[in-house]
Formats: structure tokens, sequence, C-alpha cells
């Protein structure tokens, strides 16, 4: 398992899968604000074709001109406070990465704890890295 360098702490996970034979591990998609969208709009519509926009944010069109798909969110679930983005464009391998699980820590959004909760198609849609 190849090392980090880019400091993922401190942003969102998606969980996506467990490792099996301890369930000490799982398998995470990091999501990001882009600092609010600013870093998002500088770049190029190459690297945008990597990043999937989650709900409430506007999808953006891709090199072809097919607009990305919003990834969506179970009904009742907790959202994301700032415009928020599935980045699959990533230097790390395909951009997946496993974490032991007692790292993780609920996301705190307005200084309590959320729920987010991706609906099922979108959470296949992130395995597969899917932005369309």
């Amino acid at each position: 398992m190849a090392k980090r360098d880019d400091k993922p702490w401190g942003h969102p996970v998606v969980i996506l899968e467990k490792e099996v034979a301890s369930s000490e591990m799982v398998k995470c998609q990091l999501v990001t604000s882009f600092q609010n969208g600013d870093t998002f709009a500088k770049k190029s519509a190459t690297s945008k074709e990597g990043i999937a926009p989650i709900q409430g944010v506007r999808p953006h069109p891709g090199v072809l001109g097919i607009s990305t798909r919003l990834l969506t969110l179970e009904p009742g679930s907790d959202k994301f406070t700032k415009p928020s983005y599935v980045n699959f464009y990533d230097k790390f391998e395909d951009g997946q990465f496993w974490i032991e699980y007692c790292h993780i820590q609920p996301w705190m959004a307005n200084g309590r704890p959320t729920k987010i909760t991706f609906d099922q198609e979108s959470l296949e849609r992130i395995k597969r890295q899917q932005v369309r």
C-alpha cells in the first residue's frame, strides 16, 4: 500500500468498503470543497473531467459538451455546508485509499456531527469513478 503525501486529513471521505478479514480498514474516496469552489473554477476542463459535483453544486460541462451528473444524497441525509465534490482526479493511484477505521471521525458542521449518506446509485458511481 502506497503512502499518501497530500495530507488528506481534515477532509470528509466516502467510505466505499470495509476490509473483509479484520474490518479495521476502510477504503475511502476524498471529498473536497476546493476552497469553496474557488480552486475548482481555476481548474482546466480536462482536470474537471475527474471531479463529480455533489447535490447543491451546478453540474459542469465536460470537454465533449456532456455535463456531469450530480451525486445525490439519501432523503433526510444531512448536507455539506459548502459546495462539495468527489475528486477522482488525484495524483495518488486511483484516488481511493485505505485507512484504519479508528481514525475516521464524524464530519462536523455548525458544531454538530453530521450523517451524510449518498444514495445507492451515487455510491456505485463513486466506486466506479463515474462523473456522468
